[in-house]
């Protein structure tokens, strides 16, 4: 698996990934859509963090200004959440994603609520 920074180069491959899971991205794809991909910390923007096998997306975590990293990752959560924290300087305000997405966001942050 390759992470890597996403950049406005990959608007369309970012697009074409979240179109099959729209039901559950619709923040991304809006926030990508009204501030892009690069990230200077203003009001919708945020660092997207990509995974992909063999050259194919097959995840991203967005974390963004307000501190909320958004997630479409099936299956590499563990791996994208903890690689987009690094790149940022920002704290992080909460986990948005499908619910066991978020959950697995969470347990691998060592964050668990009681």
């Amino acid at each position: 698996m390759e992470l890597r920074i996403l950049t406005d180069d990959d608007y369309p491959i970012l697009t074409t990934f979240l179109a099959d899971r729209i039901e559950s991205s619709l923040f991304l794809q809006s926030n990508a859509l009204r501030a892009g991909l690069t990230d200077k910390g203003e009001r919708f923007q945020g660092t997207y963090a990509g995974a992909f096998e063999d050259g194919t997306l097959t995840g991203v975590a967005a974390h963004y200004w307000n501190g909320n990293i958004i997630l479409q990752a099936p299956g590499t959560v563990e791996a994208l959440v903890p690689f987009v924290l690094e790149q940022t300087a920002r704290h992080l305000g909460g986990v948005l994603g499908p619910f066991s997405q978020a959950l697995a966001a969470l347990d691998c942050l060592g964050i668990h609520g009681d």
